[in-house]
């Protein structure tokens, strides 16, 4: 298959089932399995050097949020800790 389609770089993919029957419980012991298989030519290096790149990009995307969330998360806590300290303020003016 290789050799017939020329592929000198890509993807061979093969599935084998045992058969084509109705969905049942008991499968038939007649059923004759099926092939399927094709060849994809493609640039492995590529491809990998595509992933690498774009796994890179997610991680940078990814630790850019993680930094502005918790830029958002200190804020929120220094936010709340004026409210509180000024509500003890509030209450002890109170009396």
């Amino acid at each position: 298959m290789i050799r017939r389609n020329a592929l000198d770089e890509g993807w061979v993919y093969m599935q084998i089932t045992r058969g084509v029957a109705d969905r049942d419980f008991k499968f038939p012991k007649d059923a004759k399995p099926t092939l399927i298989a094709f060849t994809q030519a493609k640039k492995l290096v590529d491809s990998v050097v595509n992933f690498q790149e774009r796994s890179r990009q997610i991680i940078k995307e990814m630790r850019s949020m993680a930094s502005r969330n918790s830029e958002e998360i200190n804020e929120a806590v220094e936010d709340g800790k004026r409210r509180l300290a000024k509500l003890q303020v509030d209450a002890a003016a109170l009396g």
